[in-house]
């Protein structure tokens, strides 16, 4: 189930992120981009799950992989990577 923007459809802006819809490219890139899978493209247009706010953690890989810089997140919220398994690299 997707989220349509209430009052501007134009933007999609919730409690974590902003995407200006009037200058996205629709390039796809932050659907392969998101690890949660919180992106999808409907109707001609990204939209975001209903679930965006739920389990979004986050990480700003769509916004830093956006060509055009419309993905923008308001508040990085540490606690939530903190959540997120560590692993050693150096055995």
């Amino acid at each position: 189930k997707m989220v349509e923007s209430k009052e501007n459809l134009n933007e999609i802006n919730n409690s974590i992120i902003e995407v200006d819809l009037d200058n996205c490219t629709n390039c796809k890139a932050c659907i392969n981009a998101c690890v949660a899978r919180l992106f999808i493209f409907e109707s001609e247009r990204l939209q975001i799950k209903e679930t965006f706010e739920d389990f979004c953690i986050e990480c700003g890989h769509c916004a830093a992989i956006c060509p055009v810089n419309v993905i923008r997140l308001k508040v990085h919220k540490d606690e939530k990577l903190k959540k997120v398994e560590k692993v050693d690299l150096i055995s």
